[in-house]
């Protein structure tokens, strides 16, 4: 008769193997069945890093872009625009 450690070890043994196949379709693959999407993962937030640490230096090497707002305006910034004209009220002031 099996001891009781025995029944447990087969019992997770088997749990294991249903799982198993229920997520993959084949019980006796021995990657686990989140290997995958964590390796995705974890390749492909490396992948985006080196993509934004590649603009970083390309933005360091090359800034580009119009640099005027960092010097004083221009005098013809500082000429007043016109207002345009507005229509008078429309509420005339015989009405209480």
């Amino acid at each position: 008769m099996l001891s009781r450690r025995d029944q447990v070890q087969a019992y997770f043994f088997m749990v294991g193997r249903l799982v198993s196949a229920l997520m993959r379709g084949r019980p006796d693959d021995p990657a686990t069945p989140n290997r995958r999407l964590a390796t995705g993962t974890i390749i492909g937030l490396l992948i985006g890093a080196l993509v934004v640490a590649g603009f970083t230096v390309y933005g360091f090497i090359s800034p580009g872009g119009k640099t005027s707002w960092q010097g004083p305006p221009e005098p013809s910034s500082w000429r007043r625009r016109p207002v345009p004209a507005t229509s008078t009220s429309t509420v005339s002031s015989d009405r209480c």
